[in-house]
């Protein structure tokens, strides 16, 4: 069996605005994004303007989908996704005279079973190209640096950190809290750190902070160490730190954007990390929970100490997270972290502030 077929329809303007209006009051924007990437394997924001308002997003949208053609097909995604929205099954029984054609063409568990040995047996598992995911988890790799932090104490402490800006590294604040106020070679970031060399110092590029290290910071919440109660939206366990000398430009960086990410429980999350302080390692997971309306994401992805302030990545390298801590349950079921959307908005809102 092929994909289920919709009769042709000739769609007058006042359907296309209707279509619209129904796609728009059947969905809000992350779950039209969830829809689109693992149905299509659009990323909407790849593909129309998205902060010019969900109203403007949607028009977008339905005119792009009617230049290729596809705006049945549009509909059939949005009804099968949200099939007891009022308005999407009025639409369909107008179109066809009955809503089975287009819950067949998505259907529970994916598109139509293929004429072959293969299927999509889950939505959040979905093809991506093996080059691609090379070139990713190289350029990921050489964004990623061991944090090395000397305190008052002489104690050192060891952490994970990656790149946002071309001199700036975000890490946890906890890694840092004990650092001396003027940085300068009391924290590095140590990036391209693979093995020990001679003597037993450790490879890589070490590249110190600037005095004026801490540019933005957020405490972590008593919840995260005693694992009962939320943390607020104040709590985010997160420092920007800014380097002695910008060494983006030949690395590239991670921006920090404000656009929540598309994350479900389910998902593959994929960690990058200096556990234990050691060359950099990497462990994949699946989410298994959003805690706190959203404020923490945790997965069972395994982590060691060191490896806090390490990013969490989905499959195709797309940062979602700040890693951060575990379950402090002594039989610890997740690690976790912070969405790295909030933290962005966070910065965003302190740099407004001193504006």
């Amino acid at each position: 069996m092929g994909e289920a077929e919709l009769e042709p329809v000739e769609l007058t303007p006042e359907m296309r605005g209707r279509i619209a209006d129904a796609i728009r009051l059947g969905y809000d924007l992350p779950s039209l994004q969830h829809q689109l990437l693992y149905r299509w394997g659009w990323r909407l924001a790849d593909e129309v303007n998205v902060v010019g308002g969900f109203r403007y997003t949607i028009d977008e949208l339905v005119s792009l989908v009617e230049r290729q053609g596809r705006t049945l097909d549009l509909l059939a995604l949005a009804i099968a996704g949200n099939p007891s929205n009022p308005r999407l099954r009025a639409l369909a029984a107008e179109l066809s005279g009955e809503l089975a054609p287009w819950l067949a063409r998505y259907g529970k568990g994916g598109l139509p079973r293929p004429d072959s040995l293969e299927a999509l047996v889950s939505e959040r598992s979905r093809l991506i190209s093996f080059a691609d995911f090379m070139n990713r988890a190289a350029t990921a790799g050489r964004r990623l640096c061991r944090v090395e932090v000397e305190t008052a104490g002489g104690r050192l402490v060891e952490g994970t950190g990656f790149l946002v800006d071309r001199d700036q590294v975000l890490t946890n604040f906890h890694v840092v809290k004990n650092a001396p106020p003027l940085g300068g070679e009391a924290i590095a970031c140590r990036f391209d750190y693979q093995a020990e060399g001679q003597g037993g110092e450790p490879t890589g590029e070490r590249v110190v902070t600037a005095e004026q290290w801490l540019l933005a910071s957020s405490p972590y919440s008593a919840s995260d160490l005693s694992g009962r109660g939320d943390p607020t939206a104040a709590e985010l366990d997160y420092a920007l730190l800014r380097l002695a000398r910008p060494v983006g430009e030949e690395r590239g960086w991670f921006p920090l954007t404000p656009d929540a990410a598309v994350t479900m429980v389910g998902d593959l999350v994929v960690i990058p990390q200096h556990a234990r302080g050691e060359p950099a390692s990497i462990a994949w997971g699946k989410v298994v929970e959003l805690p706190a309306h959203g404020l923490r994401l945790r997965y069972d992805a395994t982590t060691a100490k060191g490896a806090s302030g390490a990013p969490c990545f989905s499959p195709d390298f797309e940062p979602i997270g700040l890693h951060h801590a575990a379950d402090p349950d002594a039989k610890p079921e997740y690690n976790q972290a912070i969405p790295l959307w909030r933290i962005a908005r966070d910065i965003a809102a302190r740099r407004k502030g001193q504006a």
